[in-house]
């Protein structure tokens, strides 16, 4: 079960004071002490008092949860998220009417911004015309910008699409290249299930496209795959700084002496 942040802060908050507050028990003397005392001998200094807690500003809503006039104007306001979120509420129907001319509007707008959400959900739509007529050269358009964000199950929509001739010409070489883009292992980054999934469909059908080309033309498609790992994951070296140079010094010009 999830704490919710602010219970977690209060048990900290206690954690935290417990220590001050038996220190301040065990240094503030007793009443009897303090009239036993020694003639002349300062008392114990009192401790200080708590610092009041700080109360931390509540969370805004998620955008799944947001209120439809704020979710509105953010969108407006050019709001990826919100773009997207109020394109999905209107395709889907949910907080308000189903309305696939405007779920198509705010989705054009947040994937065209680059929300690959939107993307995803343009791609399919269009391809397998829920709602719409079937556009598989829009759906390949949407398809390929979330390709080449690095997302697996995109980058296998395209493999597909490039070796069924769905919204293109048909192009196994390009087809060989996404798959083996897609089945590349990644160290250090466990996937996700959904991205496990994408990995395992592109290595079956790499090995079954590899089966229908020629020699060459695996060693094409694997020279393109290879020069969209390195453009999208190689370290491009840092620009370098230019050293500070001194300030260039006029010549000075003597002003000839008056005669």
């Amino acid at each position: 079960m999830r704490i919710p942040s602010f219970v977690a802060l209060l048990t900290l908050a206690l954690v935290l004071h417990t220590p001050l507050a038996l220190a301040a028990e065990a240094d503030a003397p007793d009443e009897a002490g303090a009239s036993t005392g020694a003639p002349g001998e300062e008392g114990a200094k009192p401790s200080p008092a708590p610092k009041p807690e700080k109360k931390t500003p509540p969370k805004p809503p998620e955008y799944d949860q947001m209120p439809l006039a704020t979710l509105q104007k953010k969108a407006d306001a050019g709001d990826l998220k919100a773009q997207f979120e109020l394109g999905s509420r209107f395709n889907y129907g949910r907080e308000l009417p189903k309305n696939t001319r405007e779920a198509l509007r705010w989705l054009r707008k947040a994937a065209q911004g680059g929300n690959t959400d939107a993307q995803r959900l343009l791609a399919v739509k269009l391809f397998e015309g829920h709602d719409v007529a079937a556009d598989h050269t829009e759906a390949l358009f949407w398809a390929l910008k979330l390709a080449d964000t690095g997302d697996r199950p995109g980058q296998v929509m395209i493999g597909r699409m490039y070796a069924n001739g769905e919204g293109t010409a048909r192009d196994l070489v390009r087809a060989y290249m996404w798959y083996d883009i897609a089945a590349t292992t990644v160290s250090g980054k466990a996937p996700a299930e959904l991205d496990q999934k994408a990995k395992e469909d592109a290595t079956s059908e790499l090995e079954k496209t590899a089966a229908l080309l020629q020699p060459t033309e695996i060693t094409d498609a694997q020279q393109l795959a290879s020069d969209w790992w390195l453009n999208h994951h190689a370290r491009k070296p840092a620009p370098k700084k230019k050293k500070a140079g001194k300030p260039a010094v006029k010549p000075r010009q003597d002003t000839p002496a008056k005669e």
